[in-house]
C-alpha cells in the first residue's frame, strides 16, 4: 500500500515535463512498455497528441520513466506538488460520517466522486453566469 511518502514522490507527466532538460538520459523501455498496452490511442491520434502538448516522443518518454528524486534539485519535493495537494485535500476534507454503507458503492470512490460534483457544479454556474452575461449584452 502506498503511504504518503510515496504520493509526494510522484510526479504527473505536465510536472516531468517542466522538468525536461536536454541532454538527458531516457530509457525508452517504459515509453516501448505504454505503446505495447492494448488502447485506442492510434499512432495517429498518438502523434496528435504531441503535437497538441507541444512535446517530442523523446520528452514524453522522458515523462513516462521514474524519476530519481535525488538527483536535480529541481525535483526535490520543496515546490510541492499540485496534484498530491488536491488529492489530499480531497481525503482530509471528505465528511466520511456522511458516508451511508448501505447502498453498497465502491467506498473508497466516493470522496472523489463528491469532489468531482462540487466542482461540476462550480463550472456550471460560471458558465451559467457567462452566458447570462453574454445574453444581457
Amino acid at each position: 500500500m502506498f503511504g504518503l511518502e510515496e504520493i509526494n514522490k510522484t510526479r504527473t507527466i505536465k510536472e516531468k515535463l517542466d522538468n525536461y532538460k536536454t541532454p538527458t538520459v531516457i530509457d525508452d523501455k517504459y515509453f516501448k512498455e505504454w505503446r505495447g498496452v492494448r488502447t485506442l490511442l492510434s499512432d495517429k491520434y498518438f502523434k496528435n497528441m504531441l503535437k497538441e502538448l507541444n512535446v517530442s516522443q523523446k520528452q514524453f518518454a522522458y515523462s513516462l520513466q521514474p524519476m530519481n528524486l535525488t538527483d536535480n534539485v529541481e525535483h526535490s519535493l520543496e515546490g510541492g506538488v499540485q496534484w498530491g495537494d488536491t488529492f489530499r485535500n480531497i481525503l482530509n476534507n471528505f465528511d466520511y460520517t456522511s458516508l451511508d454503507y448501505s447502498i453498497g458503492v465502491y467506498l473508497p470512490a466516493v470522496p472523489f466522486s463528491k469532489y468531482l460534483q462540487i466542482h461540476l457544479a462550480d463550472e456550471v454556474e460560471k458558465l451559467n453566469v457567462n452566458f447570462k452575461f453574454k445574453l444581457a449584452t
